[in-house]
């Protein structure tokens, strides 16, 4: 049986969501904006309404996955028209805990069990605890304090991004766009998005997805 990755998930402040079903649809397209655009083979599954679970074959892709659905949340909240910003506590995102390790798919995700999802299962609960919103636990003991300090400091990092800074960084980290493909699909000069990439600190987010992703497929050879 081969190591997977599991993510546990919800929407945080869902009830205070004036539509939830809006933030729903758009977490859909999300998953299937990162089934074409990413090689990441999973499976996902939302239930209770705004809670999710995805199954990620390959454990070295699940950082990168969690990052993409937050930031895509982040980026994809709906402005109210008579604003032109929102605040960023009031953005739409995630809480997601990682488990990486064995485990036994059912048809029905939430009814799978096994140690990624006991693992991502117990990260979740803390979560909750610790008013985080992005942690990794591994079968790997020794891994998981330094891995979780770099995943701290990235859940950090996004928790400051605004809408525009999320619109920026997710084109960047899931298309590979250009600067310049980035202005003429957002319409706003190259220098807006450099600045807005700059202020993401993209390049060391960049490093440290790498950095973990290299340490897990190393882990689980």
């Amino acid at each position: 049986m081969n190591n997977i990755a599991v993510l546990t998930g919800d929407i945080i402040d869902s009830r205070k969501v004036e539509d939830i079903q809006l933030l729903i649809e758009a977490l859909k397209y999300i998953f299937k904006d990162i089934e074409l655009h990413t090689s990441i083979d999973f499976k996902t599954e939302i239930y209770r309404g705004d809670s999710f679970q995805v199954v990620v074959t390959n454990p070295k892709d699940s950082l990168l996955l969690a990052i993409l659905l937050r930031i895509g949340l982040k980026a994809k909240t709906i402005v109210n028209s008579k604003t032109s910003s929102i605040p960023i506590d009031k953005l739409w995102d995630a809480r997601i805990a990682i488990g990486i390790g064995k485990g036994e798919i059912q048809s029905k995700i939430i009814e799978s069990n096994g140690e990624a999802f006991e693992l991502s299962g117990l990260e979740f609960d803390k979560l909750k605890k610790e008013k985080s919103k992005l942690n990794i636990s591994t079968i790997w003991e020794e891994e998981n304090i330094p891995l979780n300090i770099i995943v701290k400091l990235i859940d950090i990092t996004i928790d400051k991004w605004t809408k525009s800074t999320s619109e920026v960084a997710y084109m960047y980290l899931l298309k590979g766009y250009t600067q310049i493909q980035m202005a003429e699909e957002l319409n706003i000069s190259q220098p807006a998005v450099h600045k807005r990439l700059t202020i993401a600190n993209i390049d060391v987010i960049e490093d440290s997805i790498n950095y973990i992703r290299n340490k897990i497929a190393s882990e689980n050879k």
